[in-house]
């Protein structure tokens, strides 16, 4: 999460913590005895209503959900998943790729849109 909150203090004019939090019923059932439990409503669903694959992000700024962030902070929050998606990957595969950025001027305000080009300008992004 550093490279998450470094690129969002980046981008943002404002010292704001955000984070995301994973939240599945998992971290309050046993899987197994919620299988158990599920198993005759599951057989009518005809899936699994229960596992990891139930899940749901938090996206939160303050500790607060984005939906109630301004429109430049929940843009801001989006480029900066793309942007620790880019650092994953470059780090993954030890290589450079390439960052396409488009139509994220739209709901920023003059201040973030020039963090924002300062910062993808730098040598890191290519």
């Amino acid at each position: 999460m550093p490279y998450f909150q470094k690129h969002y203090e980046k981008i943002s004019t404002k010292d704001e913590k955000v984070s995301l939090k994973y939240k599945s019923t998992l971290s309050s059932r046993n899987l197994y005895e919620s299988l158990q439990e599920d198993l005759q409503k599951d057989l009518t669903l005809e899936y699994t209503s229960v596992g990891i694959h139930k899940y749901d992000l938090e996206l939160l700024i303050e500790d607060s959900s984005i939906k109630c962030g301004s429109q430049g902070q929940q843009k801001s929050f989006l480029i900066c998943l793309k942007l620790v998606q880019f650092d994953f990957i470059k780090k993954q595969l030890n290589t450079s790729r390439i960052l396409l950025l488009d139509n994220i001027f739209d709901k920023l305000d003059e201040i973030r849109i020039n963090h924002l080009v300062t910062f993808v300008n730098e040598e890191y992004f290519g």
